[in-house]
């Protein structure tokens, strides 16, 4: 109970150690799967998605609450395995973020790492659809998924398949507004001019 409040209330790391501990203590109780999905919740919530992905996989029911959070820890494990340069791993998790219905606010995100890893790895028609589907969403900027650095990588998308018109039109749409406190995007495709 004293996990279960602390989660409530909101104190993460106190819920997460005393969650842990129960579970470890006691891994035939009653409350075994009440457990452990307030134990995924709160992993997400800390941004442990690796763990909080291998405990949603050990469940050959998830609840409707781990399903909810489901698509979030696809997310975040994918962004963890891209900033670890393992991209075909987050590549398969970031298809199933976009194949999952509850994945909602997610999936414009999603299309934005999918393009940006068709582009490293050299798929230009896959880079350019991804990314299209991206900035066709109109999301709002989150974390390196932002509107001037989709139009950047379509631009050298299109700049691949030798589409300079197309190429052009994303870089002058990168460069409208530079200055002195643009981003590296910014000034790069400035300099190129």
């Amino acid at each position: 109970n004293y996990a279960k409040l602390s989660y409530e209330l909101g104190y993460q790391d106190i819920a997460l150690n005393e969650m842990k501990k129960y579970i470890h203590d006691y891994p035939n109780s009653e409350f075994d799967t009440e457990a452990k999905e307030i134990l995924v919740n709160l992993l997400a919530n800390t941004n442990n998605f690796s763990d909080a992905l291998a405990l949603y996989e050990s469940f050959s029911q998830p609840t409707a609450a781990m399903q909810k959070v489901y698509p979030r820890i696809l997310y975040g494990r994918a962004i963890e395995l891209i900033n670890d340069q393992k991209i075909a791993d987050a590549d398969a998790l970031l298809d199933k973020v976009l194949s999952n219905a509850a994945a909602g606010s997610i999936v414009p995100y999603a299309n934005f790492w999918k393009g940006e890893i068709a582009y490293r790895q050299q798929r230009y028609d896959d880079a350019v659809r991804f990314i299209s589907i991206f900035l066709q969403s109109s999301a709002p900027a989150s974390g390196e998924a932002t509107y001037t650095a989709a139009k950047y990588n379509l631009g050298y998308s299109w700049f691949q398949k030798e589409n300079f018109k197309n190429a052009l039109g994303n870089f002058e749409a990168v460069t409208k507004n530079v200055s002195a406190t643009s981003s590296y995007t910014e000034l790069d495709r400035k300099s190129t001019r």
